[in-house]
């Protein structure tokens, strides 16, 4: 079977332009997609965990999670500016106003980034680890199965 691949240049070209973000892709390419034997990128590695199609039936949310931490984790350590392995309200706040600007979503007012704050810092602590920010995506995921039927 043909593999295809494309040089680092053209895979980071490729993910700002068609993301529309600015972030280090050379830097995060081990974490996103595989390379072949001379560096290049494997063109199919870049669907494989990003690649959910419709909804998710409870019982495989945690399997999911699971195949995306790679990616959760990556994003967790961008948010994580002062590698503390811990999130504060204004490394998430930072996190989601990039968000906003580069994606043209909405901003979230600073009520509503504090709620987020209080929900998915589960212990109580002040602050967000690896742990409480993957349980949010579990407790989201379960959530919206909840309120379409699908659980």
């Amino acid at each position: 079977a043909v593999v295809s691949t494309q040089s680092t240049g053209e895979w980071t070209e490729a993910m700002s332009s068609v993301l529309n973000l600015d972030l280090p892709w050379r830097t995060l390419r081990s974490k996103l997609v595989d390379q072949d034997e001379d560096g290049k990128i494997k063109y199919e590695s870049c669907f494989i965990d990003g690649n959910i199609e419709g909804s998710i039936a409870n019982k495989e949310v945690t399997e999911t999670i699971y195949r995306q931490r790679n990616i959760l984790e990556t994003i967790f350590r961008l948010l994580d500016t002062d590698n503390s392995g811990l999130l504060s309200r204004e490394e998430l706040r930072a996190g989601c106003e990039l968000l906003a600007k580069h994606n043209g979503s909405i901003s979230l007012s600073s009520d509503e980034l504090d709620n987020l704050v209080d929900t998915m810092d589960i212990n109580k602590d002040g602050e967000i680890n690896f742990n409480e920010f993957l349980e949010s995506f579990r407790m989201v995921d379960n959530k919206f199965a909840s309120a379409n039927g699908n659980i």
